[in-house]
């Protein structure tokens, strides 16, 4: 089952998230901005960088099946059932 907020639960949580940015100073979005940009190990994603993106599920499927506990393709086929005697 998907964890994803949908319908109410999705709006009041962008609402709160909105409250929340509405919050934060000038100053502490340059700070952080500025700790982001230091940051080698997280480059700023830049509009080429963004547009070469593509989905998880299509780059490394099998390890977003594991991640969210799916099954995979069956390897042998299903045994069949052995009859009584």
């Amino acid at each position: 089952m998907s964890m994803r907020l949908m319908g109410e639960k999705w709006d009041a949580a962008r609402r709160e998230a909105r409250r929340l940015l509405a919050r934060i100073s000038d100053e502490e979005d340059a700070a952080l901005t500025r700790a982001a940009a230091a940051d080698p190990d997280n480059p700023i994603i830049d509009e080429r960088m963004f547009a070469r993106m593509r989905p998880a599920t299509e780059v490394a499927p099998e390890i977003v099946r594991r991640a969210r506990r799916q099954r995979g393709p069956k390897r042998l086929p299903p045994s069949r059932a052995t009859p009584p005697r």
